[in-house]
């Protein structure tokens, strides 16, 4: 019978081409099937079974609870080190095309990884030939304090995601490809088309948009305030028991609750993220008496104000948060 593919040993790659994507399972990634599909949230299980084949998750970089139940110092390293395991098992460039991932895990609870997570993802990548992915969708135009999250880890990426923030949200999305990628179409056609791509009204907003970006030093104010809100919620979190970690970059913040900060255990599982928990309550207490919105379906409290929010505004949001987490105190199981 005849050979369906060239081997892998012929420096070809074999029938099917490479089609596996190797994501995480705090992600998310677009509410379309294929965008769905490679979106770890649970938000993915309401299109099961009718989703993309191919997709493998792996551990997240999430120090605070580490899937692989290491210390801090050697947690970024192995989260990574797995995902090169996982692309061997999984049939290796033969079969695997990328590895998506957002560089500061934005919906599933803001999440930087250590610095040499990303660095080491990007060498086994390059160790495969096969590509990284960053999704800088929620990150994305400053609002880490960086042009890109990705900045802040010094590396390259194949293709970058952006959206949102690129149009103000006037609707536009744009993928981002590298020479490398982007040299492969000169002879290939990239079969895509959509009824408003490349719409005149969304791009003049998005060039605006970068424009006041770079005008107005939003980016360097992003990473101004985003230093003193990191520091006043960290000095919150020691008044209050109920506060398990702090963590985030520039104006992306979030303050995880837990039930018992020795354990660890949390306020909502991640099966549970459309329970009512203690979580719902704060965000019910904080549209109702202080007039603030947070959504109630994550693991704690988003802090994500926009990039010309005041030192006066983020102090308003501080003082209540403060008295917000007197709610989740009540429900500790600590002593």
């Amino acid at each position: 019978m005849m050979e369906r593919g060239l081997t892998p040993e012929s420096g070809k790659h074999s029938y099917p081409y490479p089609y596996k994507i190797i994501s995480r399972y705090r992600s998310w990634h677009g509410a379309t099937t294929a965008a769905a599909s490679v979106s770890g949230d649970p938000r993915r299980w309401f299109q099961e079974p009718f989703v993309m084949p191919g997709v493998v998750f792996g551990p997240d970089s999430y120090c605070y609870r580490c899937a692989l139940g290491l210390d801090r110092e050697d947690c970024g390293i192995a989260c990574a080190n797995y995902i090169d395991q996982m692309i061997e098992f999984e049939g290796g460039s033969d079969k695997v095309a990328a590895v998506i991932v957002e560089p500061i895990v934005g919906s599933n609870g803001i999440i930087p990884p250590p610095a040499e997570y990303l660095p080491l993802l990007r060498e086994i990548c390059d160790k495969w030939e096969i590509l990284l992915i960053a999704d800088e969708t929620m990150t994305g135009f400053g609002r880490t304090g960086e042009m890109f999250a990705i900045n802040h880890y010094g590396i390259i990426p194949d293709i970058i995601v952006v959206g949102k923030a690129l149009g103000s949200y006037c609707p536009l999305t744009a993928a981002i490809f590298s020479e490398k990628v982007a040299r492969i179409f000169d002879k290939n056609l990239f079969g895509h088309g959509q009824s408003y791509s490349g719409h005149a009204l969304a791009c003049a907003t998005a060039l605006r948009t970068i424009e006041v970006l770079e005008e107005e030093s939003l980016i360097q104010h992003s990473q101004e305030l985003g230093g003193y809100l990191g520091q006043q919620l960290t000095e919150i979190a020691k008044r209050h028991k109920s506060v398990g970690n702090v963590r985030g970059l520039g104006l992306f913040w979030t303050v995880e609750l837990v039930k018992n900060r020795q354990t660890k255990e949390p306020f909502r599982r991640f099966t549970e993220k459309y329970k009512e928990t203690v979580v719902t309550k704060i965000a019910q207490y904080l549209l109702e008496e202080r007039s603030i919105y947070i959504p109630n379906d994550k693991f704690g409290i988003w802090i994500v104000p926009p990039l010309v929010v005041t030192k006066g505004e983020i102090d308003f949001l501080l003082e209540a948060i403060d008295d917000a987490l007197i709610i989740a105190d009540r429900e500790s199981t600590e002593s």
